[in-house]
């Protein structure tokens, strides 16, 4: 992964740790397709997700609910 695609990952995420909500023409690519966790419930705990991305831009970015998951979706798809 690129170390720009990193770091806009970990941008995004501060901003929503702050409570703000990203500009989606600023930070996200037109198409973005957004998945989100499959069986969604409240919590505290960490999320993982895996992201891809086009043109310098978030495209997608799907839920795993744990880095655990994310990571074993990465080696499944390895």
């Amino acid at each position: 992964m690129l170390q720009e695609h990193v770091e806009l990952v970990r941008r995004l995420q501060q901003e929503w740790n702050r409570g703000e909500r990203p500009d989606p023409p600023a930070k996200f690519h037109p198409d973005v397709e957004s998945l989100p966790l499959r069986a969604a419930t409240e919590t505290d705990i960490e999320t993982g997700g895996l992201y891809d991305f086009k043109d310098g831009k978030t495209i997608r970015r799907e839920d795993f609910g744990s880095k655990q998951k994310a990571l074993e979706a990465v080696r499944r798809a390895a």
